[in-house]
C-alpha cells in the first residue's frame, strides 16, 4: 500500500510540473498588409492594344491592369487583367475590333 502510495504521488507531481510550464507561442509574427503605392498606368495602341499598370511599392499587396475598349460603333467594353501581380507590368489587351480608350489600376491588400 504505501508503494501505491508512492507511485501515485510521484505521477501526480509530475504532472503538475508538465502543467506548471509555460507555453511558448509557435505562430509566426503577422503584420499588416496595405495596398500598393507609387502606380502608374497608360494606354498603348498598336501591338499590345490595351493598357498596363505597374506600381512601384506593393506594401505586401497586388494590383492589375485596367482598360475601357470602343468599338467603332462606340459601344464599350471594360475588361481587366487575369491575373493579381505584386511587381513588375501588368497587361490587359482591348477584344478585336476595338481600340483602347481610358486605362486604370485595381489595388488589393493581400
Amino acid at each position: 500500500m504505501r508503494r501505491t502510495h508512492k507511485i501515485l504521488l510521484a505521477g501526480v507531481a509530475a504532472c503538475s510540473a508538465i502543467i506548471s510550464v509555460p507555453a511558448t507561442a509557435s505562430a509566426g509574427v503577422v503584420t499588416p498588409q496595405a495596398h500598393p503605392s507609387g502606380c502608374t498606368y497608360s494606354i498603348h495602341g498598336a501591338g499590345i492594344n490595351g493598357a498596363s499598370a505597374k506600381c512601384s511599392n506593393s506594401n505586401g499587396g497586388h494590383y492589375k491592369a485596367l482598360v475601357i475598349c470602343e468599338d467603332w460603333d462606340n459601344q464599350k467594353v471594360a475588361r481587366e487583367s487575369q491575373k493579381w501581380v505584386s511587381s513588375g507590368y501588368s497587361y490587359v489587351s482591348c477584344p478585336p475590333m476595338t481600340k483602347p480608350t481610358s486605362a486604370g489600376i485595381m489595388t488589393k491588400a493581400s
